[in-house]
């Protein structure tokens, strides 16, 4: 943990996102949510992010919050996938 703390982020990497989300499930009813979207990376491999967004599901005002830690498996890789656990 110790190591992970300590690691700094690369070059390409934004330590700060802030943007704009739309999620979408085929639940019944389906739910459409738009929202926004904060994230911090304290170190290479670490990511916290936050989302909150308003939308509809069977004709009602729904709306979804998430917080999220996340785990870079390989932050450091420049072509595939961006595999992480979440």
């Amino acid at each position: 943990m110790a190591a992970l703390a300590a690691a700094t982020p690369a070059g390409a990497q934004q330590v700060k996102e802030l943007g704009i989300q739309a999620t979408g499930t085929l639940s019944d009813p389906a739910l459409a949510v738009v929202g926004a979207y904060a994230a911090w990376r304290p170190s290479a491999r670490g990511r916290i992010s936050a989302a909150l967004g308003v939308g509809g599901s069977g004709g009602e005002t729904a709306w979804r919050g998430e917080l999220l830690g996340h785990f870079l498996l390989a932050p450091g890789r420049k072509q595939g996938p961006g595999v992480y656990v979440a």
